[in-house]
């Protein structure tokens, strides 16, 4: 969401012609415009990457999604990433099981 602290690279579409977003009354954030789309079609959220700033927003809105921190902000323009090899192996069992448990997903958060 725009003005994440530490979040990288925040952004919603574009601040020079919409401020902010709201779906039932709640300022959401770009990430959530994506899950509503998902909801739509019915399609489940089973795997979020991200920074850690995403992560935090998701975690109440996405209990059920594998929600993985790749990297970690220090201000809006600069992060610390993991390593491309510790990204591609350590979670691949989680992302296997939550493939497997997609239908404990919500697939549709915003009817």
């Amino acid at each position: 969401m725009p003005g994440s602290f530490h979040g990288v690279m925040d952004h919603t579409i574009s601040i020079a012609s919409i401020y902010h977003w709201k779906i039932n009354g709640n300022r959401i954030a770009e990430a959530d415009i994506n899950v509503a789309l998902c909801g739509f079609y019915q399609v489940p959220v089973v795997l979020v990457a991200g920074d850690d700033a995403l992560m935090q927003q998701l975690a109440t809105t996405l209990p059920e999604t594998l929600l993985l921190s790749v990297k970690f902000g220090i201000d809006q323009y600069s992060a610390r990433s993991l390593c491309r090899s510790t990204v591609l192996t350590s979670p691949e069992k989680e992302m296997c099981l939550a493939v497997e448990n997609r239908h404990l997903c919500a697939s549709n958060l915003y009817p």
